[in-house]
């Protein structure tokens, strides 16, 4: 089989994973320690919701201003290849499959070791890896994929700048169930001397953070909460309107601050704020309250908070335009689903026609659940299709001018959507 059916058989969920000693290990065997001359410096970038578009819009930042730029990130949207990106291009099927050889055959002479079998995500970046160290780009940026401590990515014990984007609840099984164990484990990233970058977006988070950066004895710490004095001439709501979402705006003003700490740690030889702005400004992030046709949005909120975020950004617009609101909506089966329509019924003046489908994942939540969520919804009317597709097609064919339309609730639904429209 090739490499990506081969991956599609890793098991999303391992009941037991590798130790960051035994990751070590691994890429010390695959080479990556032995390589000499030049090193990539790394951002690492943690956080419960906005880490892909961190690192999309510090990738292009910097790229804008020459560097050749490593950028890993999950999940993908269509294509496994999202996932391993040089200057923000998915890599090339051959460079994919090569890599992925590279790893599994190392993980076969590591069988003999006793070493685990790579989960999914760990053998996607073992390739990450392998092909950056390949080409060795100026600037490697990497997200966590879940938490930070106990994270594979926080295998690397070097880094360069650590950023944190905002924190809520979200896999609380894995994570916590409250606010200082979550930022426990995000925080697990910093490091003793490495400069940091944190968005404090509740106080709860900051006082949190704030004992965290202490404690892991992290420099040149800047917060969200204390942009102003940074950046005294930026005005995230002028320079990034552009962005429908106030959460696009926030990210975009961290990526901001994670460019300012670059700038002062010597990693890049100046900070041309009016610049930046433009390029952070018209980088598009697939799914992130993304316009793909005139009043037609995609967001692929996923959890209790990022569901509040898109209820505000639903709302706000529907009352600039002063039209209605038809909404497409799945989720995966594990999330707080009860939470989430809590948090949608605050829409009940504002939405007349739910789509509903099930997500082609074993993780989709059940259709009979999605539409009992909807039920609480007064004066709703509520539409069942077979097909993320076939919903979003009925979506798109009942557009009335009187109305914005929306998909939300999944970025694994949001990826079903994109894949349709390619």
């Amino acid at each position: 089989m090739d490499i990506k059916e081969y991956i599609d058989k890793i098991p999303m969920w391992a009941t037991k994973k590798n130790s960051l000693i035994a990751i070590r290990e691994f890429l010390a065997n695959m080479g990556i320690e032995k390589k000499k001359g030049k090193k990539p410096y790394i951002i690492h970038v943690a956080g419960t919701n906005g880490k892909g578009s961190v690192c999309s819009y510090l990738s292009s930042a910097l790229i804008s201003m020459g560097y050749e730029v490593g950028t890993f990130i999950s999940p993908h949207l269509v294509d496994l290849n999202e996932r391993i990106r040089i200057n923000m291009i998915p890599v090339c099927d051959k460079d994919f499959e090569n890599a992925g050889e590279y790893v599994r055959e190392t993980a076969e002479k590591m069988k003999n070791k006793d070493y685990e079998a790579p989960t999914y995500f760990e053998f996607l970046f073992y390739m990450a890896m392998k092909i950056f160290y390949d080409k060795l780009p100026d600037f490697i940026v990497m997200e966590t994929g879940l938490g930070g401590l106990y994270d594979i990515t926080n295998a690397l014990e070097e880094k360069d700048l650590c950023v944190i984007t905002s924190i809520s609840k979200d896999h609380e099984q894995y994570l916590g169930n409250t606010v200082d164990k979550i930022c426990s484990q995000k925080a697990g990233i910093m490091r003793e001397g490495t400069a940091l970058v944190y968005d404090d977006n509740t106080e709860e988070v900051k006082k949190s953070m704030d004992n965290f950066a202490l404690h892991y004895k992290a420099k040149n710490i800047k917060k969200l909460s204390e942009l102003k004095g940074f950046c005294p001439k930026l005005n995230p709501d002028k320079d990034f309107s552009q962005f429908k979402a106030a959460y696009q705006r926030r990210n975009a003003s961290l990526c901001v601050l994670a460019l300012l700490s670059l700038y002062e740690e010597g990693y890049i030889p100046s900070f041309e704020l009016d610049k930046l702005k433009k390029v952070i400004s018209t980088t598009v992030w697939e799914g992130r309250m993304q316009e793909v046709f005139e009043g037609v949005y995609l967001d692929g909120a996923h959890n209790e908070d990022g569901i509040s975020e898109f209820v505000k950004t639903c709302k706000s617009l529907c009352e600039k335009n002063d039209k209605k609101a038809h909404l497409l909506f799945s989720i995966v089966g594990d999330k707080d689903i009860e939470a989430v329509f809590e948090k949608l019924k605050l829409l009940e003046a504002y939405v007349s026609e739910v789509y509903i489908a099930r997500i082609d994942s074993e993780r989709g939540a059940k259709l009979k659940d999605i539409h009992e969520g909807f039920e609480g919804l007064k004066q709703v009317q509520i539409k069942e299709y077979d097909s993320i597709a076939k919903a979003f097609d009925g979506l798109l064919q009942e557009k009335k001018e009187d109305v914005l339309c929306f998909a939300t609730g999944s970025l694994y639904m949001i990826g079903e959507v994109l894949k349709y429209l390619r």
